[in-house]
């Protein structure tokens, strides 16, 4: 019996995904920040994730190559999924100086639980076109 084929992130949504980074990074007021985006393999469990050099003020934005559950991306998961990327290099600054007195797992589950409240208070329904 095949195994069912992976779906993979279209263009279409990587591009969506970018256009959706690059809002929150405007209205998260975070454009002395040199943010690359790219699609590839992130965390098993995670849609997307972040690569922050703070001192150098650069960041890579990674979306996953497969959407979750093997099912497709919707506006919804993808502006998400950006504003939660971008989230973490507001609190880039808190994360770095905290983990160098705190564990860093005890400053992540912190910083995540931040953003959680962030996202079910900002992010508003998505009404931008694929």
């Amino acid at each position: 019996m095949k195994k069912p084929k992976k779906k993979v992130t279209t263009q279409k949504e990587f591009e969506f995904f970018g256009r959706r980074v690059m809002y929150w990074q405007e209205q998260l007021n975070l454009l002395d920040w040199r943010i690359d985006i790219y699609t590839g393999d992130v965390n098993s469990s995670a849609d997307a994730g972040v690569n922050i050099d703070f001192p150098g003020r650069c960041a890579a934005v990674i979306l996953s190559e497969y959407p979750p559950n093997n099912s497709s991306w919707t506006k919804k998961s993808l502006d998400r999924a950006a504003f939660h990327e971008v989230a973490e290099i507001l609190l880039a600054r808190l994360a770095f100086f905290g983990s160098l007195t705190i564990r860093k797992a005890e400053v992540d589950e912190a910083v995540h639980e931040v953003i959680r409240t962030l996202e079910n208070s900002i992010v508003p329904k998505c009404r931008g076109e694929m």
